[in-house]
């Protein structure tokens, strides 16, 4: 494989993942990588909770729902500990 035909490769890659999430601008594509990596960040049972939460929020919502979150998660195991 050539490096032309790799570099064909990725972009026809970042197309089709683009094509599929919906991303048609800028903006959304800023969206997408913050979000994913936001979500990257989190436990995998805030993820999972937050992924059947928040559908199609905006970013800032998602985060505000992250927050209080990890808040009732964090006050329920101290309750469990008293």
């Amino acid at each position: 494989m050539t490096y032309m035909m790799f570099l064909t490769n990725l972009r026809e890659l970042a197309s089709r993942y683009f094509d599929a999430k919906g991303i048609d601008s800028l903006d959304k594509m800023i969206h997408c990588f913050v979000l994913e990596q936001f979500l990257n960040s989190l436990s995998d049972n805030v993820r999972q909770f937050f992924c059947l939460s928040s559908q199609r929020m905006l970013i800032k919502q998602q985060s505000m729902l992250i927050s209080i979150c990890v808040v009732e998660y964090s006050v329920t195991m101290c309750r469990q500990h008293l």
